[in-house]
Order: structure tokens, then sequence, then C-alpha cells
């Protein structure tokens, strides 16, 4: 988090925000229990509050009310008190209540979050409540589960009457009224009749399966249709073309062209990113070769951009007709799009002949933003005593070296220097690449502000590059000690079983 742009502007939006009044929070909270009091979810047609910061519930299904309140009741697990505690957290951070919004503000990461989406929580809950309830059914179903499944109905029914005449004047349609309320109400009617006249704790146990299964078809089975796997994103071209190129390259859309998202769903690599997250420094960078357009993508309107050359772009997509940028070639056109190469494509790692020793990366922004090639030169930034006090420039190379992708995502790199050189990679240095050559690990440095830079030793080197933070391998041992350990215990537990019968 501290390498993203998300952090800083998270930090300082969400400090802002304020929990809900408490009506706003007690209408919020009927959709728990009532998913359509408002209309539509899509599009409600009852006016919601303008604290609703994002639309959700807890809502899993009517039935698991009463089998909730059953396993809350009448069950003997310990953990019932704990999945109570987090059902109310979730309904309270769900809806912002005040008190529980707050303090959840207040405290490290919940305050760069949207605790809105702990609404999940309460769902999670209140499903692991009700799987409780369903285990004790067998003992006291006849006694109290029918009667807190009409409760509930009855509840419930009184609910819909109440919310079923604005919600028709809004322009809720009455079939879709009837239908949504017949969902809602059956399934917990029918789980009271089933308590009742059902024997065995299986036969129960597989009727209340069904009906919440065929509750939630008739309530969820039209919001997300399921198509044949081959209607989402089929081979079109130029795409198809791009895509069938075996190189290590990357993509680019002029202007509205190939809006991203789309290049992922072909498996490319969309140099101008779509993601939640940004990498802070090269976010600091779109200035130099694109256009910001708030939560959305960086737009390119200059393909001659050196930059664009640098990052390796090998494929542009653009809208026909109109002049062919200089170092690039029409390679196919179509009646909507034109396909163009860069003649001018920089190779994913490269040996630049003079490099740029810079104390601080505004330096490199400024001189970066000045050039007019990025192919000779590269600006290096490194960390601690051996970063300069001014800016120092000097020779660098020659050498070759060539860069392969492996299926993990790693980099191979095979070099072969006259001398000890800097090796560009066109890669964003997010914390945790590692150089590896042998047994010995290079030092990394910031190249051209947001990319890698390894220090590479004269001579023929075998390099691999890997994503690979400590956290995670630190973690990694710790989970496979505690897996070692748990398994020693196990079997140490079962060779005293075994000792003890052959004593006795």
């Amino acid at each position: 988090m501290p390498q993203t742009r998300e952090l800083g502007l998270r930090a300082e939006l969400l400090a802002r925000r304020e929990s809900a009044p408490w009506p706003d929070a007690a209408r919020h909270l009927l959709v728990a229990a009532v998913p359509f009091a408002f209309g539509s979810p899509q599009e409600p047609q009852l006016p919601v509050p303008l604290s609703w910061r994002l639309p959700g519930t807890a809502y899993a299904g009517s039935l698991l009310g009463p089998l909730a309140l059953l396993g809350l009741g009448a069950g003997r697990d310990p953990r019932r008190w704990v999945l109570a505690a987090l059902l109310l957290l979730g309904l309270g951070a769900g809806v912002g209540t005040p008190g529980v919004s707050d303090l959840l503000a207040r405290l490290p990461l919940f305050s760069l979050v949207l605790n809105d989406r702990l609404w999940f929580v309460a769902a999670w809950a209140l499903t692991a409540l009700a799987a409780i309830g369903l285990e004790v059914a067998g003992e006291v179903r006849s006694r109290w589960l029918p009667s807190l499944a009409l409760g509930w109905t009855a509840a419930l029914t009184l609910a819909v009457a109440l919310l079923a005449a604005p919600l028709l004047l809004a322009g809720f349609s009455k079939r879709g009224l009837a239908l949504q309320t017949a969902a809602l109400l059956a399934p917990p009617a029918l789980l009271a009749l089933a308590a009742r006249r059902l024997p065995g704790r299986v036969r129960f146990a597989v009727a209340a399966l069904l009906l919440l299964l065929a509750q939630r078809r008739v309530e969820m089975g039209g919001l997300f249709p399921a198509q044949p796997r081959a209607a989402f994103y089929p081979p079109v071209a130029p795409l198809d073309r791009i895509a069938a190129d075996p190189g290590l390259f990357r993509v680019v859309g002029e202007r509205y062209a190939l809006v991203p998202a789309t290049a992922t769903h072909h498996r490319l690599e969309d140099v101008r990113g779509y993601q939640a997250l940004n990498f802070l420094r090269f976010y600091e960078l779109a200035e130099l070769w694109s256009e910001r357009q708030p939560v959305w993508f960086n737009r390119v309107d200059d393909l001659e951009n050196p930059f664009l050359d640098f990052l390796g772009v090998r494929w542009a997509v653009t809208d026909p007709g109109g002049p062919v940028p200089a170092g690039w070639e029409i390679v196919d056109e179509f009646p909507n799009a034109r396909l163009l190469r860069n003649r001018e494509e920089l190779p994913r790692a490269t040996v630049p002949s003079r490099v740029r020793l810079v104390p601080h990366g505004m330096v490199t922004r400024e001189e970066m933003a000045a050039a007019t090639e990025l192919a000779s030169v590269a600006w290096i930034e490194e960390a601690g005593a051996a970063r300069p006090e001014a800016t120092v420039e000097e020779a660098n190379g020659p050498g070759r070296v060539e860069i392969a992708r492996r299926a993990s995502g790693a980099y191979h790199l095979r070099t072969d220097l006259e001398r000890e050189s800097w090796v560009v990679v066109a890669e964003t240095a997010w914390a945790g690449w590692r150089a590896l050559s042998g047994r010995r690990e290079l030092p990394l440095a910031f190249a051209n502000h947001a990319f890698l830079a390894l220090r590479v030793p004269a001579g023929r080197s075998e390099i691999e590059l890997v994503y690979r933070p400590r956290g995670f391998v630190a973690g990694r041992a710790v989970s496979f000690g505690t897996l070692a350990f748990l398994l020693g215990v196990a079997g140490s537990l079962r060779l005293q079983r075994r000792l003890h019968r052959v004593v006795r």
C-alpha cells in the first residue's frame, strides 16, 4: 500500500467521511430483511438516502432468518456468540451506523477501505448461524422452529404490506412485486410446515436446502444469466493477429480505441493500465506520455511519444484514416479500426550507452520530459548511501542482454557485458522484485523513475528476475512451519495412543 497512489488519495478522501444519520441507517437496514424494500436493486423506484455510499445488503434468503434465531437461542456451540457479534458488526458497518462506522474509520487499514462492503460479513455470519440452527433443529424443531418460522413470516408480511403501496405508486410492477413477495414469504412458511410434518433430521435438512435453493433461484436467477463461454470476447480482428505474436511486447489504443480491460480479456498487455491500485511512481510519469482521466485510464493521443518506445509498445489500434505517426507502419486496416506496428520499439531489457545517476525522482521526471529519445540513456536512482548529491552522467556498457518471460511471470535474463553495467528492465519496480544470479542477489535500483535497473557484473551472466516480496517469503515459512508442527503433534498423539493400547 505505501507504494500506491491510492494510499494518499484514500487517506485524504475517507478522512472526511461521516456515518449515516440514524433514520437513514434504519431504512437501509430494512433491505437486509426485504431486498426489494426500495424497488429493483439495479434501479430503485423509491429514493434512497444520499448517505448510502454503496448499495448493499446482508440478505441471503428469508429462510435463513428463523434457522439463525434457532441456532442463536437453542444451539450449544459457543461460537454462536462470536457469529452474532460479527452479524451486528457487518450490519452496523454496512448501513454506516453511528459508532460502528466511526470506530472502523479510526482503525488501521480499515481507515483506508470502504467499510460499507462489510455487508458480506453479516451475510456470512447469518448463514453460519442458520447452519448451527439446522444442526439443532432435530432436537427442538417440533417445539420452537415452527413458531419462529411463522413469526418471521408474519413480520415480513407486515413489512411488505407497509411497502406495497409506495412501491406501486413509484412504478414497481404488480407482477414483479407479487413474484418477489411470494419468494420472500413462502419459504419460511413452508419451513414451519416441514418442521412439523417431515420425520428425520436428514429429510428435514434436505427439504430446507431445497427450499433455499428454490428461493434464491426465483430471486436471483435472472440477475446474472448464464451464457456460453464463447459469447465473451471471441477472437476478433485485429486483436487475433496481435495475440498470435509470440514475442514480449505491449499494446496501446490511440485515444478511445481498444478501451482498457478489453486487452486483458484477449491476454494482451495494455500499457495504459486499468487497475484499482496504481504504482505511485508510474502514476507520476503518466503526464509525460498520456492524458490522465479520473477513475478511468491514461488516454494516449500521441503515438510518436518516445516513452511508448521505451515501454515496448509494439502494436497500436487506432481509428481508420488520418496520417500514420512517424515510426509506425500500417499492418492492417478495417472499416472501424486500423492496426499499426511500431518500428522503434525497444526490447523489455536494454543496456543503455549512458546513465545519469540522479539524487531523487524529481530530477528524473524533469529531464525525461525534455528527452527526445530513451534508447541510449537511462536515469538511475539508487537507494541509501549510493545516491549522489547531484546528477552524475557516466558511460554504460557496451553489452548485450536477452530477456524471456517464464510461465510463472518471472523473467530470465542472459547478459554479456564488457564491464560492470546497468541493465534496464521496463517493468514497474514494485517492492518485492529480486534479481538472482546463481546464489548471488544483484542490487536493484529505480530506472527512469518507476522501472527496474540491475547492476550486473562484467562477462556472461544468467539472471532470474522474480517477484517475491520478503513478507510473502516469511509468511510462507511461517505457514509451512506451522503445518509441520501440527503434523508432528498429530503424529505424536497418534503414536501415544498406540503405545497406550499396547501397554494395556
